[in-house]
């Protein structure tokens, strides 16, 4: 694994079927004679003295200094090796949520969502970054948890938001769980959400049930009447 002056050499293209998603290799010196070998269904970003400087797709053992230009032998040079596995049919849930309403005296539900979602890198060093490594490998483990933790902390955001704006969707699931899915899409999918979750982009999402704490519901019910209470 380790990578040397003379070569890089690092996860080969069997790596795709055991989970291993990205390895940073140690930082080494560039020397006329380095090379780098990227196996099938990764690639490599290039980082010179710490910074960005290209993306290698897969190749076999070619000279970096023609990569990176001959003008940065001797600099310190590491790679960054990404695997173009996606990720799909990624389940999410978030568990319990207390929305109080205040217009109803306080009287609160526990709510709850599930559904899945599919995420794609836009920037890998910005997502390896984000788990504080200087170097080593990322698992498909690591890297699914990271993202659904990302997603369910964004999602639980528009639930509460969409509880707090009425009452209605403690009687009207279905119609929320439609909703969720509009407001997920539109607000979370397709864009960078830096602040969230660096280096990766939520392509789509889907909700499929929403849960409403069924004692919870009936003690609101049994406090204000059969009737659905409006907001005052």
């Amino acid at each position: 694994m380790a990578a040397t002056n003379a070569n890089i050499i690092s996860i080969d293209e069997r790596d795709i079927n055991s989970g291993r998603i990205m390895e940073m290799t140690p930082a080494f010196t560039v020397t006329p004679d380095a090379l780098i070998t990227v196996p099938l269904n990764y690639r490599a970003e290039i980082l010179v003295d710490g910074e960005w400087v290209r993306t290698v797709k897969p190749c076999l053992k070619k000279k970096l200094s023609r990569l990176v230009g001959s003008d940065r032998e001797g600099k310190s040079v590491r790679a960054l090796y990404v695997s173009n596995r996606k990720f799909t049919s990624m389940s999410w849930g978030i568990g319990s949520l207390v929305i109080k309403y205040d217009f109803l005296d306080g009287s609160s539900v526990n709510v709850g969502a599930s559904g899945t979602l599919i995420a794609e890198i836009s920037d890998a060093v910005a997502f390896y970054g984000s788990f504080g490594k200087e170097m080593g490998t990322l698992d498909l483990t690591e890297c699914t948890g990271k993202i659904t933790s990302a997603f369910r902390v964004c999602a639980s955001k528009l639930l509460v938001e969409m509880f707090n704006e009425a009452i209605q969707p403690i009687f009207e699931t279905e119609f929320m769980v439609s909703e969720l899915d509009r407001r997920v899409n539109e607000r979370l999918c397709n864009r960078a959400l830096d602040d969230v979750l660096p280096g990766i982009v939520f392509r789509s999402a889907t909700v499929s049930g929403i849960r409403v704490n069924e004692d919870d519901k009936n003690a609101i019910i049994e406090r204000f009447g059969t009737k659905r209470p409006a907001r005052r």
